[in-house]
């Protein structure tokens, strides 16, 4: 087993549990040291920040919001406007994800909440003569969007999907 799969399961097993979770219970779980853990959680915690660390372990902390990820595709030029649409609806975009022919799943954390935030991160990418991330698959990527509710999410797929946006119907649907 890699890092990467390593992280995949700590991350997973933290998702799923309802109580904390020791690193040395992590470390006999993998065969690996407590250090080892505490490095893969510091890792983990760059991209998800609901990772909390208590007295007696690892913990997610769980949100009331709802989340879905969408697979949508669409030129650079359009990047802003799928972005101010989501946001203008009431939705977070939380990260981007691509499935990578080499490399597999990319995910890099946005949070995205306006569309002031919005336009900050296309003109970074401007300024800086940065491509987006789904220019390596052809424009196809992921987002993982948070609202308030169902409704909200189910008002942002469709406009995406009006908008010729989405790809596919939702692919992962999360509290």
């Amino acid at each position: 087993m890699n890092v990467i799969e390593r992280r995949n399961i700590i991350l997973t097993t933290l998702n799923e549990a309802n109580t904390p979770i020791p690193a040395k219970e992590f470390a006999n779980l993998f065969g690996v040291t407590r250090q080892v853990i505490v490095q893969d959680i510091s890792i983990l915690k760059a991209t998800h920040s609901n990772i909390l660390s208590t007295n007696l372990g690892y913990v997610i902390q769980k949100s009331n919001k709802c989340t879905k990820e969408f697979w949508v595709c669409h030129s650079d030029e359009r990047t802003i406007e799928e972005l101010n649409l989501i946001v203008d609806l009431g939705g977070v975009i939380k990260d981007v994800s691509i499935d990578h022919e080499f490399y597999g799943k990319i995910t890099v954390s946005m949070n995205i909440t306006s569309r002031k935030s919005a336009q900050e991160y296309d003109e970074g990418l401007k300024t800086k003569n940065y491509k987006n991330l789904c220019n390596s698959t052809g424009g196809y990527h992921y987002h993982l969007i948070e609202a308030d509710d169902e409704e909200t999410l189910a008002l942002i797929e469709r406009t995406l999907k009006d908008n010729g946006f989405i790809i596919a119907d939702i692919v992962e649907d999360a509290h």
